[in-house]
């Protein structure tokens, strides 16, 4: 900034140097008042020069300069020579850089750090102009994201290649699209061959989506017996044109394998390069369902088997219990009918024999006295008997000698 600058011939120097820009607007309503405005991608910005040149001189207070200057210590003094005052002319190191020219400076510092590097942008939405909490107003987050170019970018971004993975970091996530090898266990390994197989899975899905609007349209449009056949023949169907690749997209699977790779890849919205896979947003989002849909049916397959074989063991090990549970329960009721039998038996002998009792004290009542005499007389003789061979035998091992005696052999 020179001494002699001031705001006027600042702002004429604009009119003059930028007039013809495109951006650069000065109406004849702003001209008188120093103004001017510039066509950002958000719209146009009005600039006014008021205490402009004043604004950008980055000087310090007179007062400030006069503390400095008062000051005893070393290093204070040694700063007086950095520091521009209000009013004070002359040339300084580091006091004839503007506002302008700091900024300017730190922008190219940001350029060539930004360019060296790979930033991440995080952009803040104010969700209202209270500052409320609780309070959304999507009309002015949808203001601030296009006046700040979100949804331009994101459209630009959608019309091109998005989404961009290396060779190996597409064949790990959609090795699944590939066709089996000879084997039937092991995916195909070629990135050639994945993203033909990948582009065919993309058109077959496309092919599909396209028929099911078809009948949907004329599900919706019912039409009589009568209005159809005085309806006029349908003309065959026309080429649908990829928007993008401007290439015919062909309707069936023959028309399609004729094709070259270049071509299917362009079909689909891929396409490889050296190092990386590039794809269309409408092409990840079917290769990303395909795959979703892929993983669920392995998923669904390992779970079964993985059940199937849970249950198996689980019922193995009730099949194993029960077979003992029934075993004890079995031994149970056996032992229960052997003691109900042995309790039966034994009751049916006590029954037996008090029955021949009784019948026998009947029988024995109701014979004469003649025959009860002739018995009590047998029983006499037998007991007599008995008890006369039991003692003998006692005397027998009681006194071994006497038999000898007696002329008895003893054995």
């Amino acid at each position: 900034i020179v001494e002699w600058g001031s705001d006027d011939k600042f702002v004429q120097q604009l009119y003059h140097r930028c007039g013809g820009h495109d951006r650069f607007v000065a109406t004849p309503q702003q001209t008188p008042y120093a103004k001017f405005s510039i066509e950002h991608y958000a719209g146009y910005v009005e600039y006014s020069t008021e205490e402009w040149v004043e604004k950008n001189k980055d000087q310090l207070p007179a007062a400030s300069v006069e503390l400095i200057q008062s000051s005893t210590f070393d290093y204070v003094g040694k700063l007086q020579s950095f520091v521009r005052a209000e009013g004070a002319g002359g040339r300084g190191s580091v006091a004839q850089k503007s506002v302008g020219a700091k900024f300017m400076e730190s922008l190219r510092d940001l350029r060539s750090r930004i360019d060296d590097t790979a930033p991440h942008y995080i952009r803040c939405l104010k969700p209202n102009d209270d500052l409320l909490p609780d309070e959304f107003d999507p009309k002015n987050i949808v203001e601030q994201l296009r006046y700040s170019g979100v949804l331009e970018a994101v459209r630009v971004s959608r019309a091109g290649y998005p989404i961009r993975y290396t060779h190996g970091v597409f064949m790990n996530r959609y090795y699944m699209l590939g066709d089996l090898g000879q084997d039937g266990t092991k995916r195909n390994k070629d990135i050639h061959t994945l993203a033909k197989f990948a582009a065919k899975h993309v058109w077959e899905a496309d092919q599909k989506k396209m028929k099911a609007r078809e009948l949907l349209a004329a599900t919706t449009q019912k039409q009589s017996f009568s209005e159809r056949r005085q309806a006029p023949k349908v003309q065959k169907r026309k080429k649908r044109l990829n928007a993008q690749s401007n290439i015919d997209i062909p309707d069936t699977e023959e028309e399609f394998e004729n094709l070259d790779f270049g071509t299917r890849c362009a079909v689909a919205g891929l396409q490889l390069g050296r190092t990386k896979m590039f794809l269309r947003r409408e092409a990840f989002d079917r290769i990303e369902t395909l795959r979703v849909a892929i993983l669920g049916k392995s998923a669904a397959v390992i779970q079964a088997t993985l059940r199937g074989k849970v249950q198996r063991i689980r019922y193995l090990r009730l099949k194993k219990a029960t077979i003992k549970c029934q075993a004890m329960i079995r031994y149970f009721l056996a032992n229960l009918e052997v003691l109900r039998a042995t309790r039966k038996a034994k009751l049916e002998k006590w029954a037996s024999t008090m029955i021949q009792v009784n019948y026998r004290r009947y029988k024995f009542r109701n014979l004469g006295a003649e025959k009860k005499q002739a018995m009590l007389d047998a029983a006499v003789i037998i007991q007599a008997f008995i008890r006369g061979s039991l003692l003998r035998i006692l005397l027998d091992d009681m006194m071994p000698s006497r038999g000898v005696q007696l002329g008895v052999k003893v054995d």
